[in-house]
């Protein structure tokens, strides 16, 4: 699939459809899309450490992360952001791709890297957010619903809020043996926490960025999950 930009502006309808809560909070001007709301708080960021060798060869610090980094990030969460809200038609955005301009006000992106000096280990972590319960995010999905809770003006019930944008269905009771079986689909596990993109690899395997992600959605019943392909 070739990557297409977009010159045209969404108008102001397109926006209050695909944000029909908050559209104030979101702007998107060709494929470049800003949220201006944020919970982050550069209080919460880590300080940077300094590349220290031990007597053994292992090395254990963070730093920000490189900007190629950065940029997958914000291209992975500009395409889910409007990908995400089927109110915006189809026909509006074919092979289209977006991109967030920057992180919500007081995020950064770091990169920890550990493990051997010549081959360290190296994770990246989404630093910023004031929640008690996540005060970093691995990959640009585990911030996906994080970041379309900020574009919606971060409504006060935060947890029915993602229930509704997930649409999870839950079977509630005991199932029997025969259920089971026939069943077609189940209570997801947390699919937006997995790495799908790769940047938090193992044994210091640097992603590369050679061929672009796209963005597929499968819908199931009372399902909808979000496919990274290549």
């Amino acid at each position: 699939m070739p990557r297409t930009d977009v010159s045209k502006k969404l108008t102001d309808a397109d926006i209050e459809a695909a944000f029909p809560s908050s559209p104030r909070h979101v702007r998107v001007t060709a494929n470049i899309v800003t949220v201006t709301s944020s919970d982050g708080n550069i209080s919460n960021l880590p300080e940077e450490s300094e590349e220290e060798c031990s007597p053994d060869g292992e090395v254990d610090y963070q730093s920000l992360a490189e900007k190629v980094d950065v940029d997958h990030w914000l291209s992975s969460l500009g395409d889910y952001l409007i990908y995400s809200n089927n109110h915006l038609k189809p026909s509006n955005m074919v092979s289209a791709h977006y991109k967030l301009d920057r992180f919500p006000d007081g995020y950064k992106l770091f990169i920890h890297r550990k493990g051997p000096k010549s081959d360290p280990r190296r994770d990246h972590y989404l630093y910023g957010s004031s929640s008690e319960r996540c005060r970093k995010f691995r990959s640009p999905e585990e911030f996906a619903l994080h970041l379309l809770w900020l574009a919606h003006g971060q409504p006060r019930d935060k947890k029915e809020f993602l229930k509704t944008k997930t649409n999870r269905s839950r079977v509630k009771g005991k199932r029997t043996q025969k259920s089971k079986s026939k069943s077609t689909h189940t209570e997801p596990s947390k699919i937006f926490a997995k790495d799908y993109t790769g940047l938090n690899q193992g044994q210091g395997v640097r992603p590369t960025y050679s061929k672009p992600i796209y963005p597929l959605f499968c819908s199931l019943p009372n399902l909808n999950i979000l496919y990274l392909t290549e």
